[in-house]
């Protein structure tokens, strides 16, 4: 065998060596005190405590504290020893966090990355209601801001977390306050993401009711007060986000889309492309979307994906919406920006499954 051939395989060797250790690594991270909290370690953690006691607070690659991390995968052992042995309870995330945040399913909550989170900030947001009375026993601020500007109770109210919010709420969270970005309420956290539970909750003590809100709601005497004194807000200023028209589509209010069709809402604002009928027919409201039909709403018009309200129906295997867009002359033969056309995306999901 020549030197260059056994060259080439010393280096290849070599890689190969490399990359299996790295492997290895990021399957199995080396011990620290971090991966005794994932380990929910009680034992681990008090080893690390009597070699350091600084390590109680202290920060790993994504900027996250042991308690951070405890609240994040839900460690109760490792949470209650943390807090017992003086856990800084105050200590937001870095300004870089990727934060995986376990559901109780066990899958993650996401995993884009968030900055100045709190050790409460985590419980609200994954409804850890015992951990949460315990940081604030602990002195944890209920009206502490992420780095959107977010508070414990708008987190809480965003994800629907009826008990968490009484909680907060009995410790004096402001029910009004706004985030820096997006300048949506609690209330409006709740009713947008179709949590109509938090949303009445919020109304009954004391949330001002906006008239977004109370279309997302299905709060018909509320939505017809405001625009009897307001008409022009009827179509905001012109965008979904502004819409009652969107959000009552959204959530399949069909009594309020019928109240608002009467008062000639614009049926073609968008967010991101995405008309109230193409919501309606994502979410599978039938009646909201024979609503929109019957005030000549585009039953082509697509999104920036070139989805039709057609192809979110059969994407989102909603096949009485599809028999109803197809009644109504929807266009089977439409494709969106990939040119995949609505028999495309059924075949697709039958593959998947």
């Amino acid at each position: 065998m020549t030197l260059s051939k056994l060259s080439t395989q010393s280096l290849i060797l070599s890689l190969s060596l490399v990359l299996a250790a790295s492997q290895t690594r990021a399957e199995d991270p080396p011990p620290s005190i971090h991966r005794a909290v994932r380990d929910d370690n009680t034992l681990a953690l008090r080893q690390w405590l009597a070699k350091d006691i600084a390590l109680i607070n202290a920060r790993d690659a994504d900027g996250m504290t042991p308690l951070h991390l405890a609240v994040a995968k839900n460690k109760k052992r490792a949470f209650e020893f943390l807090i017992a042995s003086g856990a800084n309870v105050h200590l937001a995330t870095g300004l870089t966090s990727s934060m995986k945040i376990d559901r109780e399913d066990g899958a993650f909550a996401f995993r884009e990355p968030r900055a100045q989170w709190t050790a409460l900030h985590l419980a609200a947001f994954a409804n850890r209601l015992e951990m949460s009375r315990v940081l604030i026993s602990k002195g944890a601020r209920v009206g502490i801001r992420n780095d959107f500007g977010e508070t414990p109770l708008y987190l809480a109210s965003k994800e629907g977390h009826v008990g968490m919010i009484r909680l907060l709420l009995s410790h004096s969270a402001d029910i009004n306050e706004t985030p820096k970005k997006g300048g949506f309420t609690p209330l409006m956290a709740a009713a947008f993401n179709g949590h109509n539970e938090a949303g009445q909750m919020l109304v009954a003590n004391g949330a001002t009711l906006d008239v977004l809100s109370a279309a997302a709601l299905g709060f018909a005497p509320d939505v017809d007060t405001a625009i009897s004194k307001n008409p022009a807000i009827i179509n905001g200023d012109g965008t979904a986000a502004k819409s009652p028209l969107y959000w009552a589509a959204a959530n399949g209010q069909f009594r309020i889309v019928q109240i608002l069709l009467v008062k000639d809402a614009n049926t073609e604002v968008k967010d991101e492309g995405i008309a109230p009928l193409m919501m309606a027919s994502i979410i599978g409201h039938n009646g909201v979307v024979r609503a929109l039909l019957d005030k000549k709403a585009n039953i082509d018009e697509w999104d920036r994906h070139g989805w039709t309200a057609l192809h979110h129906a059969a994407i989102n295997n909603q096949p009485r919406i599809a028999r109803t867009l197809l009644a109504r002359k929807a266009n089977a033969a439409a494709k969106d920006l990939r040119g995949r056309t609505t028999v495309d995306w059924r075949k697709k999901r039958a593959t998947s499954m």
